[in-house]
């Protein structure tokens, strides 16, 4: 019960502290979760406002700038982590 009780207190967190959608908190929060560092979407929004909150990195799908330094920064780095 105390366990519930923390993840809806984190919710209401992402919710009402960073502005988040419900929608949006309940995708970031499961990512909080999981301990996701990285988070790619086409929602430029959400982008700038995972960014903005220092949540985790985001990039934008869209966003070829935000895409070539995902692939140069992120997974090349985790390409040469698995060697």
């Amino acid at each position: 019960m105390e366990h519930e009780f923390e993840n809806y207190s984190s919710i209401y967190e992402i919710i009402y502290n960073h502005q988040f959608s419900s929608q949006d908190a309940l995708i970031i929060f499961t990512a909080l979760q999981e301990n996701i560092t990285y988070f790619l979407s086409n929602d430029a929004d959400i982008v700038n406002q995972i960014n903005q909150n220092g949540l985790m990195h985001a990039y934008s799908l869209r966003d070829e700038v935000q895409r070539e330094d995902f692939e140069s920064n992120v997974l090349m780095n985790l390409e040469v982590d698995e060697e």
